[in-house]
């Protein structure tokens, strides 16, 4: 035993916690266990099978096999899956996002996955990382919180980091958001709401994982949320007070309730996979797929195998300690919860938090500066404008700052005039050729004529901004009638969207034909 709780991991591991242990090796036939009637010594007799098993399990670190990715329209590899995804959502029919695109799962066989791409997104999945961040302890979030006192940001830090810390904080002092070490703000809106807890990865995994718990099961709905290291993103089923939910929670019943939210969770579901291996209970080369997940769930989510796998989730993933103490001070009355209605979350916490992806929280939202030098970028773009009729031969190559606020063919006085690239010098001939009967356009050049009709339907109906919007990198008239349409305060708003889809073009054009 002093072998054993000498690790950290086991340090409060008792002669109870072996008695399981004993119980399972003797079912599985490892070894014969004797105990004597009149010491009461327990003797082991090691069968050939223990060694075995020994010997298949030197490492603890589970074997992980990854799937390729295949287009059947196109018949090439467009990413790759991991087991831990194609395990547990690998269902036929299902939809899910790759490299920014919607797919729909529609075979697996050995190491590939076959699919087809879809138009829709509606509930799909997007999968899990191969590696994961490396959590940010309370520590360090604890000491973000108090950057909020501009006297801890002295001329030591360089001036660059200076700068991004200032803007970072001074934008939610503008807009009356601040953290302090007392205060716990959670910012409401509508159906979503984000809780600025601090309590490092984590703890906001576990407060998260708490939280929609509980209220999916006062509202007999699912409760989605998402945590970076500073706070935690919900999106509810209906608008709901959430301070008195948080304010009854009960550090008590903490432990209990993550526990059982845990063992109903896409990851207990792998990981037992993965526990169910290591305790030899399931082969090596196990099928990966849903079907025979739920098997194994079935099978051992009752047993030691399911009480070990919610453990190594609580010792990895989660911070129990963290949220009790969090409930704990505030049921003490050392922290004050203050709920903020906003009618969009603009505050770069919050903005960080709402983020499929929470890379950093002090620079997840464009600077000012960043936004500047995009507006200045594109106002100095040049494009080309071609009128859309075919009689009429006006086409001219400016820059969008010249452009009038509404744009009209000096020539015809037309309205539908396109933008393209302003080296697309091809399209009044695709015009021309489109009509003529002996001829046929490509598929490309039909692409190209239908892409510049709809640039000259966004033009008419909203002039120099739907210009301005194209002329973005990699922003086409699909993607331009998404920002034009979005809700905006101001041209920093237009902008911020602008920012948003030129570096999701940056990410996924490689996939793009």
């Amino acid at each position: 035993m002093k072998i054993i709780t000498a690790t950290f991991p086991f340090k409060d591991f008792t002669p109870k916690d072996l008695l399981p242990l004993l119980e399972y090796g003797k079912k599985k036939f490892f070894f014969y266990i004797n105990k004597n009637p009149d010491t009461g010594v327990i003797s082991l007799k090691i069968k050939r099978k223990a060694y075995q098993y020994y010997y298949s399990n030197l490492s603890s670190i589970p074997t992980k096999k990854n799937y390729s990715v295949i287009d059947i329209g196109r018949q090439r590899r467009v990413g790759q899956l991991d087991e831990a995804f194609v395990s547990t959502r690998g269902e036929k029919g299902a939809v899910f996002i790759l490299n920014g695109l919607p797919w729909e799962f529609l075979a697996q066989k050995e190491d590939r996955v076959e699919v087809r791409q879809v138009k829709g997104i509606t509930e799909a999945a997007i999968p899990t990382w191969e590696g994961e961040l490396i959590p940010v302890s309370q520590m360090v979030t604890s000491k973000v919180k108090e950057l909020f006192d501009n006297s801890l940001i002295t001329e030591k830090e360089p001036s660059t980091i200076r700068d991004e810390l200032l803007t970072f904080i001074n934008e939610h002092k503008r807009l009356g958001i601040v953290p302090s070490k007392k205060t716990i703000l959670l910012e409401s809106a509508g159906r979503q709401a984000v809780l600025h807890s601090f309590l490092g990865s984590k703890g906001n995994e576990t407060l998260g994982l708490l939280v929609s718990s509980i209220i999916g099961a006062k509202q007999g709905h699912s409760v989605e949320f998402r945590s970076d290291p500073y706070s935690i993103f919900l999106s509810l089923p209906r608008p709901t007070n959430l301070k008195p939910i948080l304010q009854s929670i009960k550090p008590d019943h903490i432990l209990p309730l993550v526990k059982h939210r845990i063992g109903n969770s896409d990851l207990f579901n792998w990981r037992i996979r993965q526990v169910a291996k290591r305790f030899g209970a399931v082969s090596e080369d196990v099928e990966s797929s849903p079907m025979m997940t739920r098997l194994i769930v079935s099978r051992y989510k009752d047993t030691l195998i399911g009480e070990e796998t919610i453990n190594e989730i609580l010792f990895e993933k989660m911070d129990v300690n963290a949220v009790v103490e969090f409930f704990t001070e505030l049921h003490k009355g050392k922290l004050n919860l203050e709920e903020i209605e906003v009618k969009q979350f603009e505050s770069p916490l919050s903005y960080a938090a709402t983020q499929p992806i929470s890379l950093n929280v002090l620079k997840i939202r464009p600077s000012h500066i960043i936004l500047e030098k995009v507006e200045k970028r594109i106002r100095n773009t040049w494009i080309r404008l071609v009128c859309m009729r075919l009689e009429c031969k006006y086409e001219k190559v400016q820059r969008v700052e010249s452009l009038k606020e509404d744009i009209q063919c000096p020539k015809c006085n037309s309205r539908f005039i396109a933008v393209v690239h302003q080296n697309n010098t091809s399209i009044k001939g695709l015009l021309k050729k489109s009509i003529t009967r002996n001829i046929k356009l490509s598929r490309k050049e039909k692409k190209d004529l239908n892409t510049a009709k709809k640039s000259a339907d966004l033009v008419l109906s909203f002039g120099k901004r739907a210009a301005f919007v194209l002329a973005g990198r990699g922003i086409g008239p699909t993607t331009a009638i998404r920002i034009l349409r979005a809700p905006q305060k101001d041209t920093e708003d237009l902008l911020a969207l602008i920012y948003k889809h030129e570096a999701d073009f940056a990410r996924t054009r490689e996939y793009w034909d």
